[in-house]
């Protein structure tokens, strides 16, 4: 069995996509070898794919990812 997961997160802005972008890809940059992920940036959209042979695995991975954005807004929001 394999988990797949796919997110898309909508900013307010394309230069807010791309700091969170910038943000999270060097978090992201080293995946256990047996999981994919896969995120693309689309004007202020970002996709986010994930998917892994491991749920316990996969459900770190995403509540993560959820973690790390959610941390980027309240900073983003702190700071503005």
């Amino acid at each position: 069995m394999r988990v797949a997961f796919e997110m898309k997160v909508v900013c307010s802005g394309r230069e807010v996509a791309a700091k969170l972008e910038k943000v999270l890809g060097p978090d992201n940059g080293r995946v256990p070898h047996d999981q994919r992920f896969l995120m693309k940036r689309n004007g202020r959209t970002l996709l986010f794919e994930m998917n892994s042979p491991r749920p316990l695995s996969a459900l770190g991975s995403v509540e993560s990812l959820l973690n790390d954005i959610n941390l980027f807004k309240e900073v983003w929001l702190l700071s503005s």
